[in-house]
């Protein structure tokens, strides 16, 4: 355990905000709060952390982050001097004293703080799951009532390192089999890759994920669970979630709810195929399951879904006509287009009577991707 002391009230947030986006940071609560007593005049809290996911993240959630990763705090230091302990002058003579601490542990991490006074935290460099824990606890007092009041309030989060993927290494990372991602230039490449190859470059960095984290959040209706290879779901495995791709799911659930009539409290978006590397893509094909050479799911921007807000694995009836076919599939797909234009974050979104892989419930489906360019099927 390390001890920090800063001189105003901390506050992390995330920006709701894909890779490479300018979208101005998002303040928004995600401290687990131990209670006050006897003062509420705390100085004011301001954002912080930016993020590869979408969302305000919450006690508790997974945050991928590069290997070597530099995470910033943005802090409002209030009216306070650069120390852990100040002074206001009241007008009735007295003195308000404000006395704040930060206990902080992370194995591997460095807590640094740069000349503009934000804290910086260097995550560790070996890839893995991390559980990142900071704790400010915050002492006001009153001087001329003679009262004194505590507050803590911590945070917590799984930090997912990535492991970088050398691409033109042997496909594997620390052994586990990746597989050779194809070559968008190569001439035999279908022209719509070869038009755009530098959207189907491999991934640079993959999640370890193992069976204990599968219930780690990344978003409000999704865990690193939802995301993992059908055919790997029991053992360690790496896998790759492009921030685009959430924030499309969440966006859809968000406006659909109300189109579909699903009630709040459930997620009724379900994914049937999350990540699948080149290599389970070529397991498949010896089991006679052709997928696309260049299909998106081993970019970690695809996936298939299903409406089912009943919870049975299958398609819901959504265009009421009694029957769930291809036309209810059909209707998400409209939706899911809609959505790509409004947040003008364009991929493919196309349409499936069953899935190919076998195991999974026989029932109509839809793809979305984030590639980068419209395409539709």
């Amino acid at each position: 355990m390390r001890n920090f002391c800063v001189p105003s009230i901390l506050f992390l947030a995330f920006a709701a905000q894909a890779f490479a986006q300018d979208t101005p940071a998002v303040s928004l609560e995600m401290l687990r709060d131990e209670g006050i007593e006897g003062f509420e005049q705390l100085p004011p809290i301001e954002s912080g952390i930016r993020t590869k996911m979408h969302g305000a993240p919450r006690f508790g959630w997974g945050l991928p982050v590069e290997t070597g990763a530099e995470i910033e705090f943005i802090i409002d230091a209030g009216s306070g001097a650069a120390s852990a302990f100040w002074s206001e002058a009241r007008p009735d003579g007295g003195s308000l004293d404000w006395v704040e601490r930060i206990d902080w542990s992370l194995a591997g991490a460095t807590l640094r703080r740069d000349s503009a006074g934000a804290f910086k935290l260097r995550v560790p460099p070996a890839p893995g799951s991390y559980e990142f824990n900071l704790t400010l606890h915050t002492e006001v007092r009153d001087q001329a009532k003679i009262e004194q009041a505590a507050r803590d309030r911590a945070v917590r989060l799984t930090l997912l390192v990535e492991a970088p993927f050398d691409a033109e290494g042997d496909g594997t990372i620390g052994g586990y089999p990746i597989g050779i991602y194809p070559n968008p230039r190569n001439r035999r490449a279908p022209s719509i890759v070869m038009n755009h190859p530098d959207l189907y470059q491999p991934p640079a960095g993959f999640i370890y994920v193992t069976p204990r984290i599968h219930g780690v959040k990344i978003s409000e209706h999704f865990t690193l669970g939802d995301f993992v290879p059908v055919l790997e779901r029991e053992r360690p495995h790496y896998i790759v979630i492009d921030s685009r791709l959430v924030e499309a799911l969440e966006t859809a659930i968000e406006r659909l709810r109300p189109v579909f009539a699903t009630p709040a409290g459930v997620n009724p978006l379900k994914i049937l195929i999350g990540f699948l590397s080149p290599n389970q893509l070529a397991q498949l094909d010896k089991r006679g399951v052709r997928v696309a050479e260049f299909s998106r799911y081993q970019y970690g921007d695809g996936v298939s879904v299903v409406w089912d807000a009943d919870g049975d694995g299958m398609m819901d009836d959504l265009d009421g006509d009694g029957a769930i076919d291809v036309n209810d599939a059909r209707r998400l797909a409209d939706e899911f287009d809609t959505i790509q234009r409004s947040l003008r974050k364009f991929g493919g979104v196309g349409v499936g009577a069953k899935p190919k892989i076998p195991g999974l419930p026989e029932t109509p489906y839809v793809d979305i991707d984030m590639r980068g360019f419209r395409q539709r099927w």
